[in-house]
Order: C-alpha cells, then sequence, then structure tokens
C-alpha cells in the first residue's frame, strides 16, 4: 500500500464524514472537526488499515493530513515487514 493510497483514503474518509467536498479538504491540509466526527474518522480509518493511530485520546482535534498519512504508511509497512 502506498503513501499516496494512505493519503487519498484518510482526504476521501474526512470527506465522507463531514460532508465536505473532497477537494476542499485536499486543499486545507489540515482539519478542525467536531469530537464526534473525530472518533468517527479515525475509527474508519483504524478499521479499515487494521491499526491503531493513538489519535482517538488525542486532546487536538485537528488532523494533519500529509504528517497523518507519513505516520499511517510507516506504520503499516512496519507491520508488513514484521510479519515476513
Amino acid at each position: 500500500m502506498t503513501r499516496d493510497f494512505v493519503r487519498n483514503f484518510i482526504v476521501h474518509t474526512i470527506a465522507n464524514v463531514t460532508g465536505e467536498d473532497i477537494q476542499d479538504v485536499e486543499a486545507a491540509g489540515d482539519i478542525e472537526v467536531d469530537s464526534r466526527d473525530w472518533e468517527q474518522i479515525f475509527g474508519r480509518i483504524e478499521a479499515t488499515l487494521d491499526l491503531t493511530s493513538g489519535e482517538m485520546l488525542a486532546l487536538d482535534r485537528v488532523i494533519r493530513i500529509e504528517p497523518l498519512s507519513i505516520e499511517l504508511h510507516r506504520r503499516l509497512v512496519g507491520a508488513q515487514d514484521s510479519e515476513r
């Protein structure tokens, strides 16, 4: 799974939960959401990617798309490497 795939998945998940246009989410880069949307977004991301991001308990409800995609991709690649 590529980092671009992970990034696009994050963007689409945010857009789906918040109702924002995909282009607006991509252009913003940092998205502030309420607690309900936060839990839905990270619940979907963690369930789909089968990992724990650690973000569910974060107090800052701003999603920084680029750093998040890098971190989740790193975790996915690390998980795949450890399965070999």
